[in-house]
């Protein structure tokens, strides 16, 4: 895998499987097994869940992108954490398709039932979001 600064994609507010707070806690689940890994990761979701809601701001990926596209642009991979709901996720596959046309190394990494993650180029099957 290269290295340099990654943008961790992740569901949130309508990935529909799971809470926004159980989102943030699985993000930021896999940004400490990517730090602790020696990777440089950016996260929109650990990064501003907390502040949208200690000042009451919007959860949505309309009021953010604006926020989130600079960081993004500086990103050197983009990596989707393909926890259910990814692929629902109106915010994961719109900053897909950002990252496409920044023509930015597309990943996944996918939760293993050890608490890591694997780390792939190939979109997980729908039925295979955990693997062992």
């Amino acid at each position: 895998m290269r290295h340099g600064l990654i943008y961790l994609a992740s569901p949130y507010s309508s990935g529909g499987e799971m809470s926004m707070d159980e989102y943030y806690e699985e993000a930021v689940r896999a940004c400490e097994y990517l730090i602790n890994s020696g990777l440089s990761v950016w996260s929109p979701i650990v990064y501003c869940h907390m502040i949208s809601i200690a000042y009451d701001m919007p959860k949505d990926f309309d009021f953010w992108c604006s926020y989130c596209l600079p960081f993004l642009r500086k990103c050197d991979m983009f990596l989707v954490l393909a926890i259910p709901g990814w692929n629902k996720s109106t915010g994961v596959s719109k900053e897909m398709d950002i990252a496409r046309e920044l023509n930015l190394q597309i990943m996944y990494a996918v939760p293993t039932k050890d608490g890591r993650y694997r780390i792939t180029s190939v979109a997980p099957s729908l039925s295979a979001q955990v693997s062992s």
